[in-house]
């Protein structure tokens, strides 16, 4: 008897479970109009990369049988249309998996399928000739690192007859700009061997386009504390160029041009594009602007001579990069040395050089200022990276040598965005593994900011302390301009925090699939990486767990753009919406929250 008892539990946990389906509908957007044609596409929520396609028929009609239990996504795509995904609140959000049990058959399911818009017009010189070959760019402004910047969607070139079409494009709002790059003058700044009048001048420490170079600050050269033997030499060298070459003429240049026709991306026209539109008309005369030259010299301050391979880049600073102008132009070095780049407007900028030799990393990077005239004597000191050591330490946890968690662990550093659009050049950021005393070293830190990051922690941990010296680099970040003096220093705690809670509409009722972001208080606002997002579940739940101790509040969106949270001026709108929480250390709090209605 216990035998066979045993042989029918065995039975039991071997026979297959049954299967279900999912069926259902693909129509247009606000009707019963079928979608034939459409692609849909149903795939597991977690684990496995199994994916099942069917294309509707003519009714609109699709059906995915023979499924085992699970979570699964369903999405659709055709031609013309927006890519949608079931239960999204917005497009470009998020849906939300299917639940099917054991022999669940999930029926009429409907899947609606958003008409894409379309932006369409011509491209005229100054003269009303239209211009082929002109890159066009519908835009729109999102989110990074806290601060609102125009991006490219889609771009296009007008043909023969100036003409241009941006298709498919998410229904929302756009902005439009064309670039005419005429011979690729702007694309790549020339590579002769061009100086203008006194580029021979103070090169090792003095004056570079209003600012100085050498002074140990951020982004300054370090041509007077390591390459005056470097300085000399190229002193001597752009002297001899400039006494063969003549003051160049003024240039004419094109720079972005937003419809309607304006070089200020301040005042741009928005186009609201609605479902299924074809917006056409938007028309652009594009004529050339006073452009200026910045020139310069680049020295390997460890051989003294002009570095073989190198590249000089003009990046427009951060305050200047969230207007979309994209103006990072390059050039390269002559034999001496020299570089020029043209097609520069006013603004202000840092120049960037970098190479990868076979021993080092060497940098440099200089801000200058472009007013009114051509920017002359730009010394780039390219020097190697200091060496940046440290240790970690895991709060209440000796070290174990052996310890597989601390072998994943990496220390990090990453330019440091609301600083500078300028990434590093050269190679890659700096990053360090962890010895098994906690010892690290970061090597070939270049000039520059940087914020810091631990990578691949054990779970639910956080950096809770992290010092050079004096310095709170958490709080402050890490300004390298010489050899540091005192070591890094950083605390890994597993004392996190936990909130969990629900969302509500109006009507009391579960707000499923919104958005819910756990934003710092105010003096810790900077700290983008405090900030935490995620989405409710079916039952309109959500929860946050190994979060940084402190003050927080939480919103909840029914539709936000992604990032906004961490915009000053965004934020402030909704700032009484929020809730306040404190998440001491190893607590977990419980939050019930209201979810915050579009605008309209």
């Amino acid at each position: 008897m216990i035998l066979d008892g045993l042989l029918i539990i065995a039975f039991l946990t071997q026979a297959p479970q049954a299967v279900g389906s999912i069926q259902g509908f693909v129509v247009k957007m606000g009707s019963a109009d079928p979608v034939s044609k459409a692609r849909v596409t149903l795939t597991r929520a977690q684990g496995g990369r199994e994916a099942y396609t069917a294309t509707t028929e003519s009714g609109g009609r699709f059906a995915f049988q023979n499924l085992e239990p699970g979570q699964y996504r369903l999405s659709v795509q055709r031609n013309g249309y927006i890519r949608t995904e079931y239960g999204q609140r917005s497009l470009n959000r998020p849906g939300l998996p299917i639940t099917l049990g054991a022999g669940q058959n999930f029926t009429d399911v409907v899947l609606q399928l958003v008409p894409a818009g379309t932006i369409a017009g011509r491209i005229f010189d100054r003269d009303g000739e239209p211009l082929p070959n002109v890159q066009v760019q519908a835009l729109r402004y999102t989110y990074r690192e806290g601060n609102r910047v125009l991006t490219s969607v889609q771009q296009a070139r007008t043909n023969d007859l100036g003409e241009y079409r941006l298709f498919w494009l998410t229904p929302g709002q756009y902005y439009v700009s064309a670039t005419y790059n005429q011979g690729q003058q702007l694309a790549v700044a020339g590579n002769s061997p061009v100086a203008g009048p006194g580029i021979g001048g103070a090169v090792g420490g003095g004056p570079v386009g209003g600012q100085r170079g050498g002074d140990g600050g951020r982004g300054g050269n370090r041509g007077a504390a390591r390459g005056g033997e470097a300085g000399s030499r190229a002193m001597q060298v752009l002297g001899a160029l400039s006494g063969m070459m003549d003051q160049p003429a003024e240039d004419e240049g094109y720079i972005p041009t937003y419809y309607p026709n304006t070089t200020d991306p301040q005042t741009a026209a928005p186009i609201n594009l609605g479902p299924g539109v074809t917006y056409g008309g938007v028309d652009l005369a594009i004529s050339p602007v006073r452009t200026l030259r910045v020139r310069g010299h680049v020295v390997d301050a460890t051989t003294g001579q002009p570095p073989r391979g190198a590249q000089v880049m003009l990046v427009p600073r951060r305050e200047g990069a969230g207007l979309g102008m994209n103006l990072n132009l390059r050039a390269r070095l002559n034999e001496q040395g020299v570089f020029e780049i043209r097609g520069a407007v006013p603004g202000s900028y840092e120049v960037v050089s970098g190479v990868q030799n076979r021993n080092a990393r060497l940098t440099a990077r200089v801000p200058i200022e472009v007013g009114g005239a051509d920017v002359d004597n730009v010394a780039l000191i390219l020097s190697p990276g200091y060496s940046m050591m440290g240790r970690l330490a895991i709060e209440g946890r000796p070290l174990n040598p052996n310890d597989p968690e601390l072998a994943r662990m990496r220390v990090n550093l990453r330019p440091d965005a609301s600083m500078s659009s300028a990434g590093p050049m050269g190679g890659p950021p700096p990053a360090s593994t962890i010895g098994s005393d906690g010892s690290f070293t970061l090597q070939q830190v270049g000039q520059g900011d940087y914020r810091l990051s631990v990578s691949a922690m054990p779970q639910n941990h956080y950096v809770k302390m992290a010092r050079m010296g004096s310095v709170d680099v958490l709080d402050r970040g890490l300004r390298i301009s010489e050899q540091p003096s005192a070591p890094l220093e950083i605390l890994i705690s597993p004392n996190t925090a936990t909130v969990e809670g629900t969302v509500t509409d109006d009507k009391q009722q579960p707000a499923i699939n919104v958005t819910v972001v756990l934003v710092p208080e105010q003096a810790r606002r900077h700290r983008l990486d405090l900030y935490r997002m995620t989405s409710t579940d079916a039952a309109g739940r959500f929860r946050f767990q190994g979060l940084t101790p402190g003050d927080y509040k939480l919103f909840a969106w029914e539709d936000v753009e992604q990032g906004a949270w961490q915009d000053p001026e965004f934020i402030r709108i909704y700032e009484e919406r929020g809730k306040s929480y404190r998440l001491p250390e190893g607590g977990q709090q419980t939050a019930d929250l209201r979810v915050i209605p579009p605008q309209m």
